[in-house]
């Protein structure tokens, strides 16, 4: 782009602090607010404003909230295509971010994009959402065995009819524990195929060879979830040979553009795509790149998007039922929000 003359954009962002409803009990321990960066750009010629998240979860691969704000203050107030262009891959969450606030004021239809014929996947907690998903994900490995057995045993007799639940470890379990739970896993599909669709992440992400070795012992699919955080883990991960299914949220997958492109360039490989838990900003910019991507993976799975119990306002499911309009007041309130002193 060097040479020609480039767009110029004025450069504004601001920290936001979102309570979650109730803290989240994780295997990296209680999750009580979720912390980012908004960003808005607006277009130096057109007066195009654009709206952009950096939503880091530093446990999952990428930056810190601390890099990601270092790095924002040391930006100009007026930044080119090419800074844009140039954000390392070091800064995933702020590659996201700043690039879909840049491709907002780009594309006049990039709010208007019709979304209403994604799936969701509803996260389960003590009892199953209101609202009907076809697919519902559950969270093991935190409390023991016997105890998580009697939660799962309880999840299956609450789940609507026909709908399939996905199992998430995060990367909590030892060998033992796994084959212990794929072993159940497999059982269940015995009785009610496809009941179980996939386990996430059962090992952390150095134990790749035995992940490997797990998806090749056990008929219940596995996924890859913190092995695959940003783009360059899920390049080696699919260079590993790994024939699974890979889990992608894709505000800490670093260039949305990027990724197109290595799917064109790969086709057919088995994507899940996953909120960050973002505000509504990360939330549509995630969903965008999911209903565009989607026609390029092998089985179009139902979206990880079903948060909204976790936050007193803000269902992100509901943003693709509302106009483009309503989407473009909504991320400004949202700013206006968090911007104020």
């Amino acid at each position: 782009m060097h040479g020609q003359l480039e767009k110029g954009f004025s450069f504004a962002f601001c920290l936001y602090r979102r309570p979650f409803r109730q803290p989240l009990r994780t295997r990296y321990g209680l999750w009580s607010v979720r912390e980012g960066i908004l960003i808005r750009l607006t277009d130096l010629e057109t007066g195009q404003q654009g709206y952009g998240e950096i939503a880091p979860l530093p446990w999952l691969g990428s930056e810190t909230l601390e890099q990601a704000l270092a790095f924002c203050q040391q930006l100009p107030a007026e930044l080119s295509e090419a800074q844009i262009e140039g954000i390392p891959a070091t800064l995933p969450a702020t590659r996201f971010g700043l690039e879909c606030a840049w491709l907002a004021c780009r594309d006049p239809g990039w709010l208007a994009r019709d979304l209403s014929g994604l799936a969701f996947c509803g996260l389960l907690g003590k009892a199953v959402p209101v609202g009907s998903y076809p697919v519902y994900k559950g969270k093991v490995g935190v409390d023991a065995f016997e105890q998580e057995w009697k939660k799962l045993a309880s999840w299956l007799e609450q789940l609507p009819p026909g709908s399939r639940l996905r199992l998430d470890a995060n990367g909590g379990l030892t060998l033992a524990e796994a084959r212990r739970w794929l072993a159940l896993c497999d059982q269940l599909n015995q009785e009610w195929p496809g009941k179980i669709e996939f386990f996430e992440q059962p090992l952390p992400p150095e134990q790749h060879a035995d992940l490997i070795q797990l998806s090749r012992e056990f008929q219940t699919p596995l996924a890859l979830d913190e092995s695959v955080a940003g783009l360059e883990q899920l390049q080696a991960v699919h260079r590993s040979g790994w024939q699974g299914i890979l889990v992608v949220k894709p505000s800490l997958v670093g260039s949305g553009l990027a990724l197109r492109d290595y799917l064109s360039q790969h086709p057919g490989l088995d994507l899940v795509f996953s909120s960050a838990l973002e505000t509504p900003i990360g939330a549509w910019h995630g969903l965008v790149w999911a209903g565009s991507l989607q026609a390029k993976t092998a089985h179009p799975r139902a979206l990880g998007w079903g948060v909204g119990e976790f936050f007193p306002e803000w269902d992100p499911v509901q943003l693709g039922a509302i106009s483009a309009s309503e989407r473009a007041a909504l991320m400004q309130a949202v700013w206006e929000r968090h911007s104020r002193p």
